[in-house]
């Protein structure tokens, strides 16, 4: 296997997609990420699925602490949102 099209390899490289990219908070196609998301990461409580781990780490740990994770905040389902909020900055501490 081409150690590029890992499961942490692809989310981080889509991360980076979806911070330069995403500018619709309200488009159905964003919601419906966070809601499979949530759906892969609650079916996963033992943290044994390297998917639903790539997701939390490699996506969401990655745009935590930009604008779009901070938009992106309501649209994550508990268990997403949990993680999310464990590598969140606010606005008002992030570095300038």
């Amino acid at each position: 296997m081409d150690s590029r099209f890992t499961p942490h390899a692809v989310c981080s490289e889509f991360g980076d997609f979806y911070l330069g990219r995403v500018t619709d908070f309200a488009a159905p196609e964003v919601a419906a990420l966070f809601e499979m998301i949530e759906v892969i990461a609650a079916a996963d409580p033992d943290n044994a699925d390297p998917v639903a781990n790539a997701l939390l780490t490699c996506f969401l740990e990655n745009i935590s602490a930009t604008e779009a994770g901070e938009a992106s905040l309501p649209l994550m389902g508990p268990r997403s949102r949990r993680f999310f909020l464990g590598w969140h900055l606010p606005p008002e501490k992030r570095p300038r």
